[in-house]
């Protein structure tokens, strides 16, 4: 009796062929290659974001400022007394105060109005080597501690007389400058330094 020499489709005397294998990975260069890429990239993301971070703080405390000084020309008005934002250039924060007593100085036994805030890290008080000055004011300068903005009862900026004010605000690279001004009409405007000149915000 012949024997069966085929067996599942096999040819007897072949042996069977072990089927193709593929290798898939990545070699240690191309891993390295992307390592290398997302740390630059990461250092880069990193630069930007406190570049941002510095401008979006500076801006903001300017605005900041702008609606306590609004503030303090609403109380002065509403109290028909004088107020004042005084900004403490030492401690870096302002508040807004009242001549609650009406004495014509403002102390310890006067009202202050929501407490004191404080610039935002990176933020300081200060416009390094720029000359012009912004808003109103003919010479540069700094609208800070005894020299704080006051409106009188009428909400008019000065102690009896039209005092255009400006606050200045800098990062802590010294490269951008935001102002807070108050003309002599009461307008309060923000301005950022552009190129040498200012600019309304």
């Amino acid at each position: 009796m012949a024997k069966n020499t085929e067996c599942h489709g096999l040819t007897p005397g072949r042996p069977r062929r072990a089927a193709p294998t593929t290798k898939s990975g990545f070699t240690t260069v191309e891993l390295a290659m992307v390592v290398g890429m997302t740390l630059i990239l990461s250092t880069l993301a990193t630069f930007g974001l406190q570049s941002f971070l510095r401008a979006y703080r500076a801006g903001a405390d300017a605005r900041a400022i702008a609606s306590q000084l609004s503030l303090a020309r609403m109380r002065a008005s509403s109290a028909f007394t004088r107020a004042q934002l005084f900004v403490n250039a030492n401690a870096q924060t302002y508040q807004v105060r009242l001549d609650s007593n009406k004495d014509g100085t403002f102390d310890a036994n006067d009202v202050t109005e929501g407490g004191t805030y404080s610039l935002s890290p990176g933020v300081n008080l200060g416009f390094g080597a720029i000359t012009t000055p912004a808003g109103e004011q003919t010479t540069i300068s700094q609208s800070v501690d005894a020299a704080s903005p006051v409106f009188n009862s009428r909400g008019v900026p000065g102690n009896g007389t039209l005092t255009p004010y400006a606050i200045y605000l800098t990062n802590s690279d010294n490269d951008l400058f935001y102002a807070v001004t108050v003309s002599q009409s009461g307008r309060v405007n923000v301005w950022q330094n552009i190129a040498g000149a200012w600019a309304l915000r």
